[in-house]
């Protein structure tokens, strides 16, 4: 009897590895009796062909017919357990090994707990099941480098990386990929350099191609694409993955022209791109705005049937379309998307605010709830913006409601500067101040929103009153904060005001003046009648001046006289921008005036 078990074990097991389930369970099924191995056998074969469901079916038929699991099922079954949808009956099984006192004795059930909780998403776990293991190896180490590197935070991954070599132990080249991986996500340069030496001493550089990739996706993250460059010419073979670490770094670090050249030269190498290619090197065009390119790409995915087949490129293609202004090709490739999500909505939505189609982004945005999509924080960002800019108060009170419902005013500052900003462009100061107020945390941002909220009202003492109180708060002022100090100053004719937040920026903090700024500061000038003091900013600022400086100059003419200084104004506008009308009707206005100052004389 022993002996036809052995033997139809045997067969279920030759059955399952081959993936012939249905004729392993036919040889299942006719057994009289059936033991531990028989159902473990099955389970196994299931996990490695990752049917995860067929393994749990299989456990739980075996429990019904009160065989035990051993070892072998329960790692098995920990295995099934790969991913958060699984988690529960994970932990169910855990429980049981604990209360079977399987985990002290057998090192194997340990290393598949750390490994199940990490790809489950809850590292705390893995890292608490860590800790209880009486011996540590490098794949015990690795597998938690991994999780910490794949879900942060990244400083913890290189932490275990230092404790795994202190503790006498050697890395090998799947702990490095961990690592630098690590590295990279938060830009730590000088760590993912050590790591780069400590691999190449070990001369695991030259034979694993893998590990090539990830030293060049770390220098590139890092913004170090010299170092990119120059790992990315020693690998023995340029794959994919090797290219898109070089184009995305370029994407994210500049210049966008030269994730293109790599783009272009990989498929004369004759490597294809993948859908990670084609999503960075449109990112690329719409950075850039280069439209031309961006259609090639487009049609390049559509003759290879990849907009239909993957929802993340057309997401991203409605997205630099909306970018570059061309509106009607995003719809255009929205409509022909058979699924959507949240982030293709997201896409569209940003196009029309792009664009300056306010109403139409709203109704974009009610359009998508009604087809049951909800929502995300970057969705409300974007219809709050599209509410400031067209002063749709009703329907930002509308969705400031539906945020206070979901929690995400107070759990997402982003969502919170948005409000606060959109009630200040609709001039509800008071909602502004009280969504502000209400912050649980404030950052440069939440406060330079205020002010400029104020600032727009003419309320320069409370704009000041903020900044104080944001300095007493600790939070450094940026580019744009020094941008609405000076606006305030200029609406109210502060030019002491100006001249010294002006030399504060640089002087104190560090920050140099953009053409913006010198732009304020002229403005509060002009406004004054001070254009002598004005022309001497323009002669003297290190920017070319733009058709801003020019038309404020024309508007100071026409309030305080000056037709030479209208004049040569008036030229310097019309040679950047011919076709400005605004240009031409300020100069007229200048003459007219010109004329009623002399008519006025001489009736005197």
């Amino acid at each position: 009897m022993e002996r036809d078990l052995e033997v139809a074990n045997t067969l279920v097991d030759t059955y399952a590895k081959l993936g012939l389930f249905l004729e392993a369970k036919q040889v299942l099924s006719a057994l009289s009796s059936r033991d531990v191995v028989s159902w473990t056998v099955l389970i196994s074969a299931y996990v490695d062909y990752e049917f995860s469901d067929g393994a749990f079916e299989c456990y739980e038929q075996m429990q019904k017919e009160h065989i035990v699991p051993d070892v072998v099922t329960y790692v098995c079954m920990l295995k099934a357990c790969n991913n958060p949808d699984a988690l529960a009956k994970g932990e169910l099984i855990h429980a049981e090994i604990e209360k079977l006192g399987m985990f002290e004795s057998n090192l194997l059930v340990g290393k598949t707990l750390v490994d199940m909780y990490v790809k489950c998403h809850l590292i705390p776990r893995a890292r608490q099941v860590f800790n209880r293991i009486m011996v540590q190896d490098v794949i015990l180490w690795t597998s938690l480098i991994a999780g910490y590197a794949e879900h942060g935070p990244s400083e913890e991954a290189l932490w275990c990386f230092e404790r795994l070599q202190l503790q006498g132990l050697y890395p090998d080249a799947v702990t490095f990929v961990c690592s630098l991986k690590a590295a990279g996500c938060i830009g730590a340069l000088d760590r993912g350099q050590e790591i780069h030496v400590e691999a190449e001493r070990q001369g695991l550089l030259e034979c694993n191609n893998v590990l090539g990739n990830a030293l060049v996706d770390m220098y590139a993250k890092c913004g170090m694409l010299s170092m990119a460059q120059e790992v990315f010419s020693k690998l023995s073979v340029q794959d994919v993955v090797a290219w898109n670490a070089l184009i995305t770094g370029f994407v994210e670090h500049g210049p966008n022209n030269t994730a293109i050249m790599y783009f272009d030269k990989m498929q004369l190498e004759g490597i294809f791109p993948n859908a990670a290619t084609y999503i960075w090197t449109l990112k690329a065009c719409g950075d850039m705005g280069n439209i031309e390119k961006l259609r090639g790409i487009h049609a390049e995915i559509d003759r290879r049937g990849i907009l239909e087949a993957d929802l993340v490129v057309g997401s991203t293609l409605v997205d630099m379309y909306g970018k570059c202004g061309c509106l009607s090709q995003a719809v255009e490739v929205f409509d022909r998307l058979v699924d959507k999500d949240v982030l293709t909505w997201n896409a569209l939505i940003a196009g029309y605010v792009e664009c300056a189609l306010y109403e139409q982004a709203i109704k974009r945005f009610d359009q998508m709830q009604d087809t049951g999509i909800s929502p995300n924080a970057a969705t409300y960002v974007c219809v709050l913006k599209a509410c400031g800019n067209s002063g749709a108060a009703d329907k930002g009170i509308e969705l400031h409601r539906q945020l206070e419902r979901h929690g995400l005013v107070e759990s997402n500052l982003l969502v919170g500067n948005s409000l606060v900003d959109m009630y200040s462009k609709c001039g509800s100061i008071s909602q502004a101040c009280d969504v502000f107020n209400k912050l649980p945390v404030r950052d440069v941002i939440s406060w330079t929103t205020v002010m400029s909220g104020y600032a727009q009202i003419g309320e320069s003492k409370t704009v000041f009153c903020f900044f104080n109180n944001m300095l007493a708060d600790g939070i450094m002022p940026n580019l744009i904060t020094f941008l609405v100090l000076l606006s305030a100053c200029s609406r109210t004719g502060l030019y002491h005001a100006s001249k010294t937040f002006f030399e504060v920026m640089s002087q104190e903090y560090g920050i140099q003046p953009t053409l913006e700024h010198q732009n304020s500061l002229i403005d509060v000038l002009n406004r004054i009648g001070q254009l002598d003091n004005a022309i001497s900013i323009i002669r003297e600022m290190p920017f070319c001046p733009n058709i801003v400086v020019w038309r404020s100059m024309l508007g100071s003419c026409q309030k305080w006289g000056g037709a030479t200084f209208a004049k040569g104004a008036f030229d310097h506008a019309v040679n950047l921008d011919e076709r400005n009308a605004a240009v031409y009707v300020l100069m007229s206005h200048a003459c007219i005036a010109k004329d009623i100052a002399v008519t006025n004389r001489s009736h005197c």
